[in-house]
């Protein structure tokens, strides 16, 4: 790590290359996207469909889940939402409209 570290001079550009080696070498132990979902689903069920919100800010993760590069990779959390029965609508308070409600309440 630290040779990576130390073959890049910008900050973010060590960071990138870091995190790029952690995901290829943890890779075999990722979870599938599918036990990310049954997360989801727990929560879900726990807490209700309008309480449940997921991010996009993935700096700072170690690794993703398996065959996940980064953020360009979210729609796989819709595809298997969608997969696994859940309307349109869910899936878009799922995937953003929850967390902006709860912005707009508090005129963030």
């Amino acid at each position: 790590m630290q040779e990576l570290e130390n073959q890049e001079k910008d900050k973010s550009t060590k960071w990138i290359v870091k995190q790029d080696y952690l995901q290829k070498k943890l890779n075999h132990i990722t979870p599938s996207i599918e036990v990310f979902i049954d997360h989801i689903e727990y929560v879900v069920k726990l807490i209700g469909i309008d309480y449940v919100g997921i991010g996009s800010d993935y700096d700072g993760l170690d690794c993703l889940p398996h065959n996940w590069k980064d953020c360009t990779d979210h729609h796989m959390i819709a595809d298997s939402l969608l997969k696994r029965g859940y309307s349109y609508l869910d899936i878009e308070k799922i995937m953003g409209k929850n967390i902006l409600r709860v912005l707009e309440m508090i005129n963030f």
